[in-house]
């Protein structure tokens, strides 16, 4: 099959799809737009370390959570104060399923070490072809390549289904790890905002950074 392999299917909101899929700036809007992949599962053995990636299940939901709740409450990566339970986790999940976007967990010996999932960058549909990466990884297997590759294993997803550009929008300009994560991957700076954020006691910047997929802007999507 030639061209992007993207599929929508315009759907007529409803109440359900509406506090699913759409912001509350979109609620108005008569119709949501919904990704249409084919089944995906991939695994992918790195050398010695055994480390596996895979789409995210049901029982990873506390692994998760756990993760992200340490991230909340000792970092300055998300903006959030309080971390969500494990029932907000599994209905994010589960939000993104019926979107067709990836959740991906890194697993090491069966234990969930990180995880990195997709959003569309913005709900509406001009923005159809931009993706937001968000990627967070156990306090104890930092520092170890577990970013590296679940970023890689997402942009791959992302370029194989025929999506354009890639956002990271990382919390924090002291936030080195996480820029330079996304440098390495191909992603450049593309602008800063200033004290936008106020959490453990200081303003935080968010920066910017975008990744051109596959053909980027360089010829026309065939829908």
């Amino acid at each position: 099959m030639s061209g992007p392999v993207v599929w929508w299917e315009a759907l007529r909101l409803t109440a359900s799809g509406a506090a699913n899929l759409a912001s509350a700036g979109e609620a108005r809007c008569p119709v949501v737009f919904i990704l249409m992949t084919m089944p995906f599962r991939d695994a992918n053995r790195q050398g010695d370390s055994e480390m596996e990636i895979i789409l995210a299940e049901d029982s990873h939901v506390p692994a998760i959570q756990q993760i992200y709740a340490h991230h909340v409450l000792q970092g300055t990566g998300s903006f959030e104060i309080v971390p969500p339970d494990e029932a907000e986790i599994a209905s994010r999940l589960e939000k993104l399923r019926a979107a067709g976007l990836p959740w991906f967990v890194a697993l090491s010996e069966g234990q969930v070490c990180g995880y990195c999932y997709l959003s569309f960058y913005r709900p509406r549909y001009a923005y159809r072809f931009t993706l937001e990466d968000s990627l967070y990884i156990a306090p104890a297997f930092q520092g170890k390549g577990i970013g590296k590759r679940l970023l890689a294993h997402a942009i791959h997803w992302a370029e194989s289904r025929g999506f354009r550009q890639m956002v990271g929008n990382v919390g924090d300009s002291a936030n080195v790890a996480s820029i330079a994560l996304h440098r390495a991957a191909g992603f450049t700076v593309t602008g800063t905002l200033t004290s936008v954020g106020f959490k453990h006691g200081r303003w935080l910047d968010t920066v910017l950074m975008q990744r051109t997929l596959g053909d980027g802007d360089s010829t026309l999507p065939e829908n």
